[in-house]
């Protein structure tokens, strides 16, 4: 396994990165508005509540924030905001997927998993793959401390 940051810096950086290449997957699957939106959703949530522009927007800097904040080791106070931040976006994603719900998003989610399931997939992969990471450093910090 690769090494994770450990400097707020770094995490910063690859945070943004992590935003990038998410918001591009996300800009994919919308298929200039054929595909589905709900990975855009979830990569930027809660400002993705806003619309598509604020959605891919807000990509990077959040998981900037969040890699920076994540990655501490050295300020414990600044790890736990993190961690609140890391929960607080997950409850707006399931927030803002329930409030789209109503509406056809889910249709299209299923229509373009028909068409190009990879693209979704691939998203998907990424998002729980860095999540997964995020949480072994979350969880490797506390022990050490």
């Amino acid at each position: 396994m690769a090494a994770l940051p450990s400097s707020p810096l770094a995490g910063a950086v690859c945070g943004a990165g992590f935003g990038l290449v998410l918001a591009f997957f996300a800009a994919v699957a919308t298929g200039a508005g054929h595909g589905t939106f709900v990975p855009l959703y979830v990569t930027s949530a809660p400002l993705s509540a806003l619309g598509f522009g604020w959605g891919l927007a807000a990509a990077p800097p959040l998981w900037a924030l969040l890699g920076s904040m994540v990655f501490q080791t050295r300020n414990p106070s600044a790890l736990r905001m993190g961690v609140a931040l890391l929960v607080a976006h997950y409850l707006s994603a399931v927030a803002v997927l329930l409030t789209v719900s109503s509406g056809d998003e889910f249709r299209h989610l299923t229509h373009a998993l028909k068409i190009a399931p990879e693209v979704s997939a691939l998203w998907a992969a990424i998002y729980v793959a860095v999540q997964v990471a995020i949480w072994r450093r979350v969880r490797g910090v506390w022990e050490a401390n």
